[in-house]
């Protein structure tokens, strides 16, 4: 699922083992060492051809300090040899086609049961300000820095506009009074949409210019029923294509555009006057199934139920360890031969290695009683 700061000897378990492996792809990281597409302003760069990308490696190595085609190389050999490589949208699916041509990919959505509700315009009087709900943690590209230099001009020009950030970014922001920002912190999943209740937004924003694979944080916006402006780049263009009360606009606008398009959106939902919807392109749909074909395919084993109980209770067991809570003794006998099968393996090593010696120990003595 994630290849980021990954030893090269889990990745090349396969090849040691031998075995069969998929690939999920989350993020560009394969073919783009800066991960999400960004320059160093964390704009969308533009996908350029190597020479562009070479360019950017100058001010920006990559590690190893390689340049863009031996980066590509490895990513190359890694999806080719997949007997499949998962992406969760459509666009994803372009953009990686383009670099590794060769690959098995399959569009898989993440969450193929996901409902979205009605939109839900929520009615607000005349002095009150537009509340802008921001989502998640913000890192540059995904917009911390715009959302900060509009909260800042919206108090300088005592804009109707109140910026929130339910989540946190990447550095301290200025806030109120400095700012029409407030900065509500990280939230608990199961919290997310009572906290979002009590906010009670307008509009959710999505800032950033990189193009998404796909969002969660979407997901949950979705199923609240709330208007929504996004990019018009990557996941959030299909996601989102179709969908009334939805603004997709172009990315890295500036400031002022931002605060003009706000104001607009104030007048059109006090009027009860919705947008054009968002174009749907000819982009079809995921057919897969996880269900359906992908854990059907794998080889179940053949365990009693009483034998996957007992697996189940002692690797459920073992975080316990790292406090060094008793547990009881490893009783199974699948267990106990599993157990140091995984702690001697040479290929898990860098992992084993990072484990806490009084945990090995501690795993090693129970395993002998």
């Amino acid at each position: 699922h994630h290849t980021i700061g990954m030893p090269q000897s889990i990745l090349l378990m396969p090849e040691q083992l031998p075995s069969s492996y998929d690939v999920t792809v989350h993020d560009y990281y394969l073919a783009c060492p800066q991960v999400t597409l960004a320059d160093e302003k964390g704009r969308y760069c533009g996908a350029p051809e190597a020479d562009g990308c070479n360019q950017c490696l100058a001010k920006r190595p990559a590690p190893g300090n390689v340049d863009i085609e031996q980066w590509r190389e490895f990513g190359e050999q890694f999806l080719n040899g997949a007997e499949r490589v998962f992406v969760p949208s459509h666009d994803t699916l372009q953009r990686m086609q383009r670099y590794f041509p060769m690959a098995h990919f399959i569009w898989a959505v993440h969450e193929p049961s996901l409902q979205p509700v009605a939109v839900k315009v929520l009615e607000r009087t005349v002095d009150e300000p537009l509340r802008i709900l921001v989502l998640g943690a913000l890192s540059v590209f995904k917009g911390a820095d715009v959302l900060e230099a509009c909260a800042l001009q919206a108090r300088a020009l005592r804009t109707p506009l109140e910026f929130h950030l339910l989540g946190f970014a990447y550095r301290p922001l200025r806030t109120k009074p400095f700012s029409n920002l407030q900065v509500h912190g990280a939230y608990a999943e199961d919290e997310l949409a009572e906290l979002i209740v009590e906010i009670k937004p307008h509009v959710v924003w999505f800032p950033g210019s990189c193009p998404e694979t796909y969002s969660y944080t979407l997901s949950a916006v979705l199923e609240a029923g709330l208007p929504v402006v996004a990019t018009d780049i990557g996941a959030f263009s299909e996601r989102l294509a179709g969908r009334e009360w939805t603004w997709l606009v172009p990315p890295d606008r500036p400031a002022s555009d931002i605060m003009t398009h706000f104001l607009a959106i104030q007048r059109m939902l006090s009027q009860a006057s919705a947008p054009e919807l968002p174009a749907v392109g000819e982009v079809g749909s995921a057919e897969f199934s996880y269900t359906a074909d992908y854990a059907a395919s794998i080889e179940q084993p053949n365990y009693s139920l009483d034998e996957q109980f007992a697996i189940h209770d002692e690797w459920s067991q073992l975080p316990a360890l790292q406090a060094d809570i008793a547990f009881s003794d490893v009783r199974s006998p699948l267990a106990r031969k599993m157990l140091p099968a995984v702690l001697h393996n040479q290929w898990l090593g860098p992992l084993i290695a990072r484990l806490p010696h009084n945990l090995k120990q501690n795993i090693k003595e129970r395993l002998r009683t």
